[in-house]
This record gives structure tokens, C-alpha cells and sequence, in this order.
């Protein structure tokens, strides 16, 4: 049984059956397949284990990822943001970003932002890995040029409730700042996020109210 037939399977256990998923996905075969298929001789299946399901979502073709429901990117996300060991994957964050945009509405954004925040805390780059997000959106093969600023307001919007929400706030304080000097070429956009950060300073006041207003400085940070 393949990754995809897994996750189905459970998908489909969990919510009532076939009549589930809509009838014009192929992911329902693949589904029915499991579940109908007889078992082989002597062989008992073993349900693979957390950083195995992991480790093969992340390998899932295009065509497989966009075929799950949204219970799978949500699992897939959360996992991610707890799990104490990082995967092994060359993309890991193009991958992860990937969920972002799987049109699994403000929830499928918050999870992929948190979960990539959560990278960030344990590999501890030098950048941090929600770049991949926005540079999904500027790519200029994606996403019509005038829905790009209000796309770049909605990750700083995600920014900075976890910031204000996770108590470690570093890592998206500092994703918020890498946002905002990268935008060097929108400036409509620059300009939203930095007056949301400000708004966002002032209601927040204190300490952490500071931080998010020292993030909108032209100086370097260091």
C-alpha cells in the first residue's frame, strides 16, 4: 500500500466512507483499492510509522499532493511543527511552502507559516525558511502582478499573529524583517507591510511592541 492509499484509507475511515470525497477524484480509486484489496498470503501490513509518512509526503509527486484532502496537509503541517527531528529533504521548504497555496483556505496558511517558523527554531539559519513563500508569489511565473501586494499583506498579517501568539516570537519577528527588506521592488507592498507592523507595535505596546517597530528600520540588524 502506497503512501497516498494510506492516508486515503484513514482519510475515508475517519469521515464516513467513500461518499466522502467527491466522485470525480481518482483518489477515491486508490482508496477503494485499499480498502477492498485481500491481503496476501501469510502477509500482514504494518502501518508505516510517523517519520516514514513524513518522509514520503514530502516525496509525493505533484499530481499525488494536489489529490489529498485537506486533512492530510493539515496532519502533514502540525507534525512537522512538533516533530523533534527535522527531515532530511532537499527542499524541504519549497515542499512545506507548498501547502500554503494547496487552497485549503487561512488555516492550510497559518499551519505551512507555523511549521516552516518551526524549521527555523530548530535548523537556526541564517535566513528564514517562510522565504519561501513570498518568493513563490514574486516568482513571475505565478500569480498576476496586481494580486501579489495583497498576498504579501496576508503572509505579514500570518507573521504577526504568531508573533504575537508563540512565545519565542524571534524567528517570525525575523521572518517579518526579511519580508519587508526583500519587497524592495514593490513598494505598494512595502509600504502595507510596514504600516501593518507599526499598527500591530502600537496595539501590542511593552517590550515586543518595540521589537515589531525596530523591525521596519532602514538600519541593519544584527
Amino acid at each position: 500500500m502506497n503512501l497516498l492509499a494510506y492516508l486515503m484509507t484513514e482519510y475515508l475511515m475517519r469521515e464516513g466512507g467513500p461518499s466522502a470525497l467527491p466522485l470525480d477524484t481518482n483518489v477515491k480509486l486508490h482508496a477503494l483499492d485499499a480498502l477492498l484489496a485481500p491481503p496476501l498470503s501469510g502477509a500482514r501490513f504494518q502501518p508505516p510509522t510517523e517519520p516514514q509518512v513524513l518522509a514520503a509526503y514530502l516525496e509525493l509527486p505533484a499530481e499525488d499532493l494536489e489529490a489529498l484532502p485537506p486533512m492530510a496537509h493539515e496532519w502533514f503541517a502540525e507534525r512537522l511543527s512538533i516533530t523533534t527531528a527535522v527531515p532530511d529533504f532537499p527542499r524541504l521548504a519549497e515542499r512545506v511552502a507548498r501547502i500554503y497555496f494547496l487552497g485549503g483556505g487561512e488555516l492550510h496558511q497559518y499551519l505551512s507559516v507555523n511549521a516552516l517558523l518551526a524549521i527555523d527554531a530548530r535548523l537556526d539559519g541564517l535566513h528564514s525558511h517562510v522565504q519561501a513563500i513570498w518568493s513563490f508569489i514574486l516568482s513571475p511565473d505565478n500569480f498576476r502582478e496586481r494580486s501579489k501586494p495583497e498576498m504579501l499583506e496576508q503572509v505579514s498579517e500570518i507573521l504577526l499573529d504568531l508573533a504575537q501568539l508563540t512565545a519565542d516570537s524571534r524567528y517570525a519577528e525575523r521572518a517579518l524583517r526579511e519580508l519587508w527588506l526583500g519587497l524592495e521592488d514593490y513598494p505598494e507592498a512595502r509600504q502595507q507591510v510596514a504600516q501593518r507592523v507599526r499598527t500591530r507595535a502600537e496595539s501590542a505596546g511593552g517590550e515586543r511592541g518595540g521589537r515589531l517597530a525596530a523591525l521596519m528600520s532602514d538600519e541593519e540588524r544584527r
